[in-house]
């Protein structure tokens, strides 16, 4: 009795994990966050790279994470030295990795982080991206309309993701 009710629990219990989509063809997905009405969350990795191995097997198995990436975003992973990933790290200027880009269904850059992040500073970093009045590209586009508060935000996450 005790290995039956083990089992039900192990096969009906879902692991925290967030849900990608891997290597997909990129047009795919902005026509998915479009019907979605979704940012996409883009992890531009090498199978190389440490921190992004770290990334897999802590920050993306968090529970309050996958929540909240899969409720809130198109999440794909793409390997920016194989197949359509080297045309996107050009297109994307991906110089390190992990870089974490939150992209439009238009395919406009929004925001962006670097490197490993643990769970709760991701969590920021992707609520940052949703927010238009954070967003680093966002702010970057007004930079002439801001406030001296406003801009010193700007100014700090251009030095944070250089």
């Amino acid at each position: 009795m005790l290995a039956l009710s083990l089992f039900i629990i192990t096969i009906t219990t879902k692991a925290a994990e967030i849900n990608f989509l891997d290597n997909p063809v990129w047009s795919t997905v902005l026509e998915k966050a479009k019907k979605e009405k979704k940012i996409i969350f883009f992890d531009a990795y090498a199978t190389w790279c440490g921190p992004c191995k770290q990334m897999d097997a802590e920050t993306y198995k968090d529970q309050a994470v996958a929540d909240f990436y899969n409720a809130n975003f198109i999440n794909v992973k793409y390997d920016m030295e194989k197949g359509e990933g080297i045309k996107l790290a050009q297109e994307f200027a991906v110089t390190a990795y992990p870089s974490l880009l939150f992209i439009s269904s238009e395919g406009e850059m929004l925001h962006k982080g670097l490197g490993f992040q643990v769970p709760n500073a991701f969590l920021t970093l992707a609520k940052t991206s949703l927010n238009p009045e954070t967003q680093y590209y966002s702010l970057k586009n007004k930079a002439m309309e801001l406030t001296n508060s406003q801009f010193t935000t700007l100014v700090t996450m251009a030095i944070e993701n250089k």
